[in-house]
């Protein structure tokens, strides 16, 4: 007989006498000892433990640790869908990995899961992510795939995706059971097998849990949540040698998807990026979203100019992400110096091919004394970064802080910029891990302080001053 530890034994005898089971979506019937599905293969599902520090997981690649990933099964089109843990919401310290993730995957279109629209503006440095730029819709479902909220909120997801072509992404709060049951459903509907539909489910347990394919606990988890789900969305009683994209068909008609929208979805997620159906070409953006990025050589600013916690101004919400026929950039932190009207500043400074880029807000931080002051801030609305010449900079948290060195995410960042209520489209910008760098000296000329070099020194000079006496030599880039 399998032994079951006996406080697990009575917490589930508490449970059950007050009513409290109803907790625990899959115990939809009464759980018998030892049989399948019964208190011991709770305990095997219930009884798995992961942690929210990074250097637990040296195994995980940072990718991995924000349980991010392709999804890779049959039918569905390279780098076209994406899931992982949430990259804005900061409880499980995930998301900056998740943030940087999905930056280096060029996603355009994502489908929040968890929050309202409300809880994800709330999220601190949520304007500073690159999350922020993308095309994105906040779902706020709850657990139980089987309610009819549940399953309107998920149609309204689909048809973003299918509305949008585009680079898409999924997530919730940790990319496991909500993500878990939308992704195998598309795989299913895109052609996945059995067999891959529950091994890309199971990917999560190995990169939260360090679970593997061929023991108990494995199995009994993937029996007692995605298979379950798919059984009792589809109902069915087996899946393994039925037709999942027919089934997967017929239960999005069963939730409100027409015939069109069903074809677009389908579309766009057989579609390689750059191709016809996704994402759009390089100077366009999805459907819907009405503003067009830079071309390709000019970009806008401004999205994450402080780490998470720092909270900056978003971008436009549906703007092309960086890179799609951009070559890559020669990127490296910054050999030179800074000085500001004289005084030695530190400041997380980066090289990009040849010129020095800084984080909007940390130069308004630096400048906010001087006479070439400014301030930042973010049109909710609109979703626009606006900037003001003249007025006084109010900091949010987290400027001047220097991180570590993030050259190797670099990517261009599409960004709509205002200053003094006129749009600039011309000046350029790169993504570094989920935040935005600009060219100093692009920022020089459009701000209105004079940006100069001493050889001698290495240094870069930032001269704000009514009458900057510039220093010998003209290295600075």
């Amino acid at each position: 007989m399998k032994k079951v530890p006996v406080l697990f034994l009575a917490l589930l005898l508490v449970l059950s006498l007050s009513g409290l089971t109803d907790a625990f979506p899959s115990e939809a019937e009464p759980i018998q000892p030892n049989a399948p599905g019964g208190y011991y293969d709770e305990y095997l599902r219930r009884s798995v433990y992961y942690s929210d520090i990074r250097a637990d997981y040296p195994e995980l690649t940072d990718a991995e640790f924000a349980n991010f990933r392709a999804v890779t099964t049959t039918g569905m089109g390279e780098g076209v869908l994406y899931r992982c843990a949430s990259p804005v919401n900061p409880i499980h310290n995930r998301n900056s990995y998740a943030d940087a993730a999905i930056a280096q995957a060029g996603v355009t279109v994502v489908m929040n899961m968890t929050d309202s629209l409300d809880m994800l503006l709330s999220y601190a440095g949520f304007a500073d992510s690159y999350y922020a730029g993308t095309n994105y819709i906040a779902l706020c479902l709850g657990l139980d795939f089987s309610t009819a909220d549940f399953q309107a909120g998920l149609a309204q997801g689909l048809r973003h995706f299918a509305a949008n072509p585009g680079v898409y992404a999924v997530h919730c709060t940790e990319g496991k059971d909500r993500v878990g049951f939308v992704s195998a459903l598309l795989e299913c509907l895109m052609g996945a097998s059995y067999e891959e539909v529950v091994a890309d489910y199971m990917r999560t347990y190995y990169n939260y849990y360090g679970l593997t394919g061929g023991n108990e606990r494995y199995d009994t988890i993937a029996e007692g949540n995605i298979i379950k789900s798919l059984r009792q969305a589809y109902g069915v009683s087996e899946l393994e040698s039925a037709d999942l994209a027919a089934l997967a068909e017929t239960y999005l008609r069963g939730i409100g998807l027409s015939e069109d929208e069903l074809t677009a979805l389908k579309a766009n997620l057989s579609a390689a990026p750059g191709s016809g159906e996704t994402p759009p070409e390089e100077g366009e953006t999805p459907p819907e979203q009405g503003e067009t990025p830079p071309e390709q050589g000019e970009t806008p600013p401004e999205q994450g100019e402080t780490p998470p916690e720092q909270g900056e101004t978003p971008p436009e919400q549906g703007k092309t992400p960086p890179e799609q026929g951009w070559p890559a950039p020669q990127v490296e932190l910054s050999p030179q110096s800074l000085s500001v009207d004289g005084v030695q500043r530190t400041v997380e400074m980066y090289n990009i091919d040849g010129y020095n880029y800084f984080k909007l807000r940390d130069l308004a931080m630096l400048l906010t004394d001087s006479p070439a002051r400014f301030s930042v801030d973010w049109d909710a609305e609109t979703n626009t970064v606006l900037v003001e010449t003249g007025a006084h900079y109010t900091p949010v948290g987290g400027e001047l802080v220097q991180g570590e060195d993030r050259s190797a995410t670099a990517v261009r960042s599409p960004q709509t910029l205002c200053i003094d209520g006129a749009e600039r489209s011309d000046l350029l910008v790169y993504n570094l891990g989920g935040n935005n760098f600009f060219q100093l000296r692009n920022l020089g000329e459009a701000l209105g302080f004079e940006v100069d070099y001493d050889a001698e020194t290495n240094t870069a000079l930032i001269l704000t001053g009514p009458e900057p006496v510039p220093a010998s030599g003209s290295d600075l880039r």
